[in-house]
């Protein structure tokens, strides 16, 4: 699954991660909380693949969808994601976007 995390307490930008299963997902959700106890954090699962490429794929969707990661290369980015899952020309061998552009759906 692909999640996105919020700091309601309004520190940090979003980030965008994936889980291999629902158990991972929740030691993921634990991990973040004790590496930033500053931090009030909210997830929400923003989709589901199966692990390995199209899992990849779609955390990737959403890091291009919420306005990508924050870094030198990039110091404007909207999420506090490091880096990119995917290399550009990876992920458009193995089909980019996974669906078209839905606002209703961006949290």
């Amino acid at each position: 699954m692909v999640y996105y995390r919020r700091d309601l307490a309004g520190g940090m930008k979003p980030y965008v991660g994936q889980a291999k299963s629902l158990e991972r997902y929740y030691e993921r959700t634990d991990e973040h909380s004790k590496a930033l106890p500053f931090a009030d954090f909210e997830f929400d699962i923003i989709g589901r693949a199966e692990p390995g490429l199209e899992l990849d794929r779609l955390e990737e969707y959403w890091i291009r969808e919420l306005g990508g990661p924050t870094n030198k290369g990039n110091p404007d980015g909207l999420l506090s994601n490091k880096r990119h899952q995917m290399s550009d020309g990876r992920y458009e061998r193995t089909g980019g976007a996974p669906w078209e552009r839905d606002e209703e759906f961006l949290p």
